[in-house]
């Protein structure tokens, strides 16, 4: 969104690029950038390897902040990209905005997310946090908050150490 501009967007930059070098090269991944409209870096999923990071540092790079904070469209965008079923599909939302559409965001959430979950960072204090811990209570995934842009990269990196380690895996209750 245009609140962004004011540093918040290379930090989220950098903080976006060190998380994605944590990747395996096994891992897939995509990048949509979201304000009013949205822009999807790949039309599927790329390996990490093969140049993947580079390619995404690239498009990075490329984006400049401004719109609003709407997150139906690019949230539908991710949900609609093809799904590897060896996989398990995580989504990660970088954003310091309120989200103009968040019973929106809940209705697609119990809609579309599957067996996937979602993961929320809000940055600043102009972000609805209470919007946030709904959209991870509906993702069935994590909530973090930084007040601060250059906190960024050390959350995004600990919500990506969380997600990349499970503590426990295809458990079965008897």
């Amino acid at each position: 969104s245009g609140s962004m501009a004011k540093g918040k967007l290379e930090q989220a930059k950098a903080a976006l690029y060190a998380s994605m070098l944590k990747l395996t090269d096994k891992d897939t991944f995509n990048i949509i950038e979201f304000d009013g409209a949205f822009t999807t870096m790949s039309p599927k999923p790329i390996p990490r390897g093969e140049g993947g990071i580079d390619e995404s540092r690239n498009w990075l790079q490329s984006q400049r902040a401004g719109g609003k904070t709407r997150l139906v469209p690019a949230l539908t965008a991710a949900f609609e990209q093809s799904e590897d079923p060896t996989r398990h599909r995580m989504t990660v939302i970088l954003t310091d905005g309120n989200v103009q559409d968040p019973r929106e965001v809940e209705t697609l959430l119990q809609q579309k997310l599957g067996g996937g979950r979602l993961f929320v960072l809000g940055i600043g204090e102009d972000v609805k946090q209470e919007n946030i811990m709904r959209f991870a209570e509906y993702g069935r995934g994590l909530a973090a908050f930084v007040a601060e842009a250059d906190e960024l990269e050390k959350a995004l990196s600990g919500l990506f150490d969380s997600v990349s380690e499970p503590l426990a895996w295809d458990l079965d209750l008897d």
